[in-house]
């Protein structure tokens, strides 16, 4: 963990993406998901870490997770949110909410169901409305995912950020492999599923 945070204050000196150390991108993908070779989906997987600063204290935690937009049973496009949280122990920690976020705004009011998946995970479905759109387009605008979790109900929210154009981080090296495109590829692979 000490040499992640090492290399994310290298980065955050050299001002690159990546740069906010509280909020250490260390892998992202966009890709189509396919079902009988037809395209059944879309995906934009994150993987980061997190610094939770709350006065004095501070909490650091393994983001994983995806945002997905598919069909729902009834045929309604959904969003689909899954969060996974691992503390530095190398334990699950169970959250109470996840989410996106856009501004000050979060996309609560369009969530249908949320339940806990595999160990430390949340998966949360949202109608593809109003704020979740709005998230959405915020995503591909500036290829950064804005969310956030709850590890207790009543617990204020902790905000993190995925930066997609981090392919991938390697502390090791404190290097990091660029990209660029994801949220161009995210809207085309959208527009492609959501054609009549």
């Amino acid at each position: 963990m000490q040499a992640v945070l090492a290399a994310a204050l290298a980065m955050a000196v050299n001002g690159a993406p990546n740069s906010d150390p509280t909020n250490l991108t260390m892998k992202t993908q966009v890709r189509p998901i396919l079902s009988d070779g037809r395209l059944a989906g879309c995906a934009a997987e994150f993987s980061v870490i997190h610094t939770r600063l709350d006065g004095q204290a501070s909490d650091t935690v393994g983001l994983s997770g995806s945002v997905t937009v598919q069909p729902s049973a009834a045929g309604e496009p959904v969003m689909v949110l899954k969060v996974r949280a691992v503390g530095p122990d190398g334990r699950s920690r169970p959250l109470a909410a996840a989410g996106l976020v856009t501004g000050e705004s979060t996309n609560g009011a369009d969530l249908v169901s949320s339940q806990a998946a595999d160990p430390g995970a949340l998966t949360s479905i949202y109608r593809l409305r109003n704020a979740s759109l709005s998230a959405l387009a915020s995503f591909t605008a500036s290829e950064a995912l804005n969310g956030y979790y709850s590890v207790k109900a009543g617990q204020p929210a902790a905000r993190f950020t995925a930066d997609f154009r981090v392919a991938r981080l390697d502390p090791a090296a404190s290097d990091q492999d660029l990209t660029s495109g994801a949220g161009a590829q995210f809207n085309r692979c959208l527009a492609r599923l959501l054609q009549p």
